[in-house]
């Protein structure tokens, strides 16, 4: 009896040993370079490069995420799974080193706290299950750490600007992908000729023509006083939309709308009292925040499936094995 407990408790100690160091390390290199990667592209996006870095940015996250989540399933010592967390939030705090602030560095404490948790979650539901079920594993790992880095997103989005050379919490191109650009696609489905590049009073007459050309009774009219009636209408409607923005005519004629749209709320912005600007900020954060959570789903889902082709090939290759583990274990029974 005393060796047959002596056996048990070997294997159950045995279950729960990492037993190859260097494919821990391989996993390790996966995780710190694809996160960081991620940051790293992230930030050539958010300072104005080319929709190529987001892509290579959202594929590095997609491969951080798929590693993370066999991390969970494949190393059994808690203490190496957080170490390498920790160096993958060093890795992500290292390549905004140059902008970074208070705000960016919560939030990359933020995303080390959600994954870590999501981490323990994850290793102790594959301690309390007796069969391996990597669909549970993962619903219960992957949730926080897409949503961990869609907040790390949003805070950089809004606070990852330099100080030193900009007067609004977001630059202007940025304004324009992530604000302005889904709006115009908006309208532009019941106003086509509505045109962000066009200059204001370039768009006053597009919105006149079209006014006139829609109006039976007054596009029979001879075309000198058509052309006429576009100009005082442009003219008209011009000086409602400097007015309505807050910009004189002389300097509304030089800007284009998307400009003159951005230089009203960096002047609103600007106006309010520091405290409340502080509010706005968190605002925005959190709206950018909830607005990527909506595609949070379809995301999760696409991962998942990665992860679990990555997960049997990894089986299927022999990097891991799925074994029986006996364990002996006390219970109390009532008699």
């Amino acid at each position: 009896m005393m060796e047959n407990n002596s056996s048990n408790k070997i294997v159950s100690d045995s279950a729960d040993v990492d037993r190859s160091m260097l494919k821990i390390a391989v996993l390790a290199v996966f995780s710190v370079v694809s996160f960081s990667a991620f940051g790293y592209f992230f930030k050539l996006f958010f300072q104005g490069g080319e929709k190529n870095f987001l892509l290579i940015s959202g594929l590095s996250a997609i491969i951080f995420l798929i590693f993370f989540t066999l991390q969970t399933l494949f190393i059994k010592s808690f203490k190496i799974s957080s170490l390498m967390i920790f160096l993958s939030c060093v890795g992500l705090a290292a390549v905004f080193y140059d902008i970074a602030n208070s705000a960016i560095l919560t939030g990359i404490a933020l995303v080390f706290l959600a994954l870590f948790f999501s981490n323990l979650n994850g290793v102790r539901e594959l301690k309390n299950s007796l069969k391996i079920n990597f669909w549970k594993i993962n619903k219960t790992v992957l949730p926080k750490a897409v949503a961990a880095i869609f907040l790390f997103i949003s805070i950089v989005y809004i606070y990852g600007h330099s100080e030193a050379n900009e007067e609004f919490f977001i630059s202007q191109q940025n304004f324009e992908k992530i604000i302005l650009s889904p709006s115009i696609i908006v309208a532009q489905k019941f106003y086509p000729e509505i045109d962000p590049s066009l200059s204001i009073n370039e768009l006053a007459v597009n919105l006149a023509k079209k006014q006139i050309e829609e109006s039976p009774e007054l596009n029979i009219l001879p075309s000198a006083v058509k052309k006429t009636m576009v100009n005082q209408a442009a003219a008209e409607l011009e000086s409602q939309i400097n007015g309505f923005l807050s910009i004189p005519e002389s300097t509304g004629k030089k800007l284009t709308v998307s400009e003159a749209i951005y230089k009203t709320l960096k002047n609103k912005f600007n106006a309010l009292p520091e405290n409340l600007k502080s509010l706005i900020l968190i605002g925005v954060v959190l709206t950018i925040f909830l607005t990527l959570e909506v595609l949070a789903l379809p995301i999760r889902l696409i991962i998942s499936f990665l992860a679990f082709i990555v997960y049997e090939i990894f089986l299927a290759f022999g990097f891991a094995n799925v074994e029986l583990e006996g364990r002996s274990k006390e219970i109390i029974i009532l008699k």
